[in-house]
């Protein structure tokens, strides 16, 4: 399983969103707290992944947010891997060379 799995959603106010990203990405700076912001489907909403389950219960501690259960992040991570095997498939299957 990938470290990064921790994850915790956020929505974000258009106006202030800018403005919140930077503190929280000050916050885990100054913490020493590796995080990534993943962009989802859903308008003004971000996902924060950490490699640390401790490090994602003290983000929502300080910023709020729903925790993303493992489970849905592994079925995400599993769906992923097999629709990357299938295009590998089907790009050996239809690699035409001039």
């Amino acid at each position: 399983m990938n470290s990064w799995v921790h994850q915790v959603e956020l929505r974000l106010d258009r106006h202030a969103a800018g403005d919140r990203l930077r503190r929280m990405e000050a916050w885990c700076g100054d913490w020493q707290i590796g995080m990534r912001v993943i962009e989802t489907i859903e308008p003004l909403t971000v996902r924060i992944t950490f490699d640390d389950a401790r490090f994602a219960w003290a983000f929502v501690s300080h910023f709020g947010g729903v925790h993303v259960p493992l489970d849905e992040v592994q079925r995400a991570m599993d769906a992923d891997m097999a629709a990357e095997d299938a295009y590998d498939r089907l790009a050996a299957e239809y690699d035409v060379e001039d």
